[in-house]
């Protein structure tokens, strides 16, 4: 809704009349949504619609949406850095999604790629290649999103000094990159690629990569 909370409570509002349950765990996922766009950090109202997604998919035994609901709320939480709640309902998430058909997944992706983002956060590095590689294997033709998750991975060997393979998925990236005329992360695979060379010990190509 480019930022127009009123319109989009008004059409999300819709969604609670409707007597489908689904529908229902919808619109508490998506206010909580708003509300947490509307007041640009942590706040109750959000806190409270998240869990009660959560609550009504539990209770409805809606495997698929209580863990699309978790991580929403997972993205929510990690956006506004409270790391210290989010990962319990992350391994949660993580963990019932095992029991779920990939087919029957909702947004199977981008959960992957958010637990890989959240695990380099913390340093758990092969736990964070891991789940990359799962989005990566899921990607198909989006090739932004694929720049994104080579990226993701090249940072992941580059913090275990494996400077070759970094290297390999920053230049995956530029390639990607350039194909979704995505400039900004065109830009960040250069520097990372600049950060490799200052490793090396060759300044000079570093600062002409930068």
């Amino acid at each position: 809704f480019q930022g127009d909370t009123l319109l989009a409570k008004k059409r999300i509002l819709l969604l609670k009349s409707s007597s489908k349950t689904e529908h229902n765990i919808l619109y508490h996922n998506l206010i909580a949504k708003n509300f947490g766009i509307e007041y640009d950090r942590l706040n109750a109202k959000s806190n409270f619609h998240f869990k009660k997604a959560i609550s009504i998919a539990k209770e409805n035994k809606n495997l698929p949406l209580e863990v699309w609901s978790e991580m929403n709320y997972v993205e929510y939480l990690y956006f506004y850095r409270d790391m210290n709640n989010l990962i319990p309902h992350l391994l949660y998430a993580l963990e019932k999604a095992k029991k779920i058909d990939e087919k029957h997944l909702l947004e199977p992706c981008k959960m992957y790629k958010l637990a890989g983002w959240i695990f380099q956060t913390i340093g758990e590095i092969e736990d964070s290649t891991k789940y990359l590689n799962l989005a990566l294997a899921i990607t198909h033709d989006d090739i932004k999103e694929k720049a994104s998750i080579l990226n993701a991975l090249g940072a992941n060997y580059f913090k275990e000094d494996n400077f070759k393979l970094a290297e390999a998925y920053y230049n995956q990236t530029l390639k990607y990159s350039l194909e979704a005329n995505d400039t900004i992360r065109y830009a960040k695979a250069i520097g990372s690629i600049a950060e490799i060379e200052k490793k090396r010990g060759n300044c000079t190509k570093a600062i002409s990569l930068v």
